[in-house]
């Protein structure tokens, strides 16, 4: 099929023909290269509904999830820019789809496949993927990759290890081996704080205590400058989520961690000043956490949980 045939392709689906007609054209016409870079070119990736209506066509056309992720990937390698957003838009879009749960097991499979490809540009784009669609069956073939020779796909990977940590659960050897990875002495991984909050915010009260405790057992041997630079990210960054998050690690901490984690709170309420009042809590995992440790036994625990409560914007309340 020429470009042009494609992009009329694209315009009747965009215009809503009816898909079964699109779907018998695809079955004998349509190639997943042309398909990707007609909708590259016509800026089509950005229309939700046509791009959800091209994968439904493409998986009629190839055969199956496994085959189309693999076709997909296999642009990677050759790629431009607006070629690669297109192919990860058109993956976004399978999940979008009705019968996702029934092509996601193949969909998940590939890309953890695709981890051990020899380009490294297909396993970085599958490790990246596999953060997206969020899918804890890839952690553990994540955590072997942490290694890999290229830098790119150890970025991705890493990456893509912290992003997966809400979908652990309470899983106490993969969160402890993904969160102390998150904490490891490696440059990649220092831009990686600036997410904990977006990470944290998606734990529930047992995964955030959790984390507090590994956090705080392994902080003699977590190199001390990153765990500096995340409780002060935390208390900096002034959400529920990431004040509930230094409190718990305050409560588990040794003594002389403590006093380091005092440091860093006298420092955050020099720089952003102590609020009026302080505002009510609302009725969640985070503010349950806090509000708990505000009346805890334990003096130094209440006395951090006031002070740290004290940086909490008026807008979590």
């Amino acid at each position: 099929m020429k470009i042009d045939d494609i992009k009329q392709l694209v315009l009747d689906v965009l215009n809503r023909a009816p898909l079964r007609r699109h779907q018998a054209r695809a079955k004998a016409e349509i190639t997943v290269s042309d398909v990707v870079r007609a909708l590259a070119r016509s800026g089509g990736w950005i229309n939700g509904y046509l791009v959800r209506a091209v994968a439904s066509i493409l998986l009629e056309a190839v055969g199956g999830p496994g085959k189309l992720i693999g076709d997909l990937l296999d642009l990677i390698s050759t790629a431009d820019g607006m070629v690669r957003i297109t192919i990860e838009s058109i993956i976004y879009a399978m999940a979008e789809l009705p019968e996702w749960e029934m092509i996601r097991g193949a969909v998940i499979s590939e890309l953890i496949s695709a981890l051990e490809h020899e380009n490294p540009a297909i396993r970085a784009e599958a490790a990246f993927l596999l953060g997206t669609l969020r899918d804890v069956n890839a952690m553990r073939p994540l955590l072997r990759k942490i290694n890999d020779p290229d830098l790119r796909v150890r970025r991705e990977v890493k990456r893509t290890i912290f992003q997966l940590l809400p979908a652990v659960g309470e899983s106490d050897e993969l969160m402890r081996e993904s969160w102390l990875l998150a904490l490891s002495e490696d440059p990649d991984l220092g831009r990686m704080l600036s997410k904990a909050s977006f990470i944290l915010g998606e734990l529930n009260r047992r995964q955030i205590s959790k984390l507090a405790r590994i956090t705080a057992e392994e902080s003699q041997r977590v190199d001390q400058t990153m765990l500096e630079d995340l409780i002060r990210w935390c208390l900096y960054h002034r959400e529920l989520c990431d004040i509930a998050f230094a409190i718990e690690v305050f409560r588990f901490s040794s003594p002389d961690t403590r006093s380091k984690l005092w440091s860093w709170l006298r420092k955050s309420v020099w720089e952003f000043g102590r609020p009026k009042k302080r505002y009510p809590l609302p009725d969640t995992d985070h503010a349950a956490i806090v509000r708990e440790a505000l009346s805890d036994p334990d003096h130094e625990i209440r006395f951090f949980a006031h002070t740290a409560a004290a940086l909490i914007e008026e807008e979590d309340g």
